[in-house]
């Protein structure tokens, strides 16, 4: 389902082009959907331009709602009703799906 107006989060992040720590913009795609890095410019040459109804600008990556960084890709983990990177996955698995 479409959010009309997408949660806004700012987070410190670790950016992936360097070892500077920056504050970045997260949105949630739609409601209940990832985090992703948003912008109302491109900040670097990794967001790309986005558009949907309801939301217009740059994303950049996904980031963990486990850890807040940055990642490639995050995965729905039903049972936690959130999105996470692999290692974050990972972890939730070894500890019996309780965090």
């Amino acid at each position: 389902m479409a959010n009309s107006s997408p949660l806004t989060f700012r987070a410190v992040l670790t950016s992936p082009d360097s070892n500077d720590r920056e504050l970045a913009g997260l949105r949630r795609m739609w409601d209940g959907g990832p985090l992703r890095q948003f912008g109302e410019t491109q900040a670097s040459c990794h967001y790309v331009a986005y558009s949907s109804p309801f939301l217009t600008g740059y994303a950049g990556s996904y980031v963990c709602d486990g850890c807040l960084r940055p990642s490639p890709g995050v995965c729905r983990v039903r049972q936690e009703s959130k999105w996470l990177c692999g290692a974050c996955k990972e972890q939730m698995r070894r500890l019996g799906g309780r965090q």
